[in-house]
């Protein structure tokens, strides 16, 4: 998952500064966005996966859903 992230090898990105696609960045963007949200009440947030994610198998242990990952509080 980290080479389609940062379309690097974890070898080759390691270092103080990694930039990642705008695709990937969008999304860090509202993932962080959306944490933010939370307020101590349980609940569940979807996000859209970027493109590249698009088709990975379900994984409820990841919380991954039809192309959306899930975040909990």
């Amino acid at each position: 998952m980290f080479q389609v992230i940062f379309k690097s090898t974890e070898e080759a990105a390691i270092g103080s500064h990694t930039t990642v696609q705008p695709e990937t960045g969008a999304f860090m963007t509202t993932f962080e966005t959306t944490k933010r949200k939370f307020d101590g009440n349980p609940t569940d947030e979807y996000l859209l996966l970027p493109r590249e994610f698009a088709e990975m198998d379900d994984d409820p242990k990841r919380g991954i859903f039809h192309g959306d990952l899930r975040i909990t509080e």
